[in-house]
């Protein structure tokens, strides 16, 4: 976190102690920080496809796709 230190104009080690200490809620500190537009946070969802649960191989590229060229179902079961 050194570049991040040089980056927001805040007293990181006053701040690090508190939170060591027990004396600072780390959920406000964080709210501050992104009301202030110090940080902007990245959102990841996980995404499930639904559909037959014996599908394998199925993939996100880099575009946030489902990539289906190498999907494949599984054989059934033997009864």
């Amino acid at each position: 976190m050194p570049l991040l230190q040089h980056c927001i104009p805040i007293d990181w080690q006053a701040d690090a102690a508190r939170w060591r200490n027990g004396e600072m809620n780390l959920a406000n500190w964080c709210q501050q920080l992104v009301a202030s537009k110090a940080m902007v946070p990245l959102i990841h969802h996980w995404l499930i496809i639904q559909g037959q649960r014996s599908m394998r191989g199925l993939r996100m590229n880099t575009l946030g796709w489902f990539d289906f060229k190498s999907a494949w179902f599984a054989p059934p079961d033997p009864e």
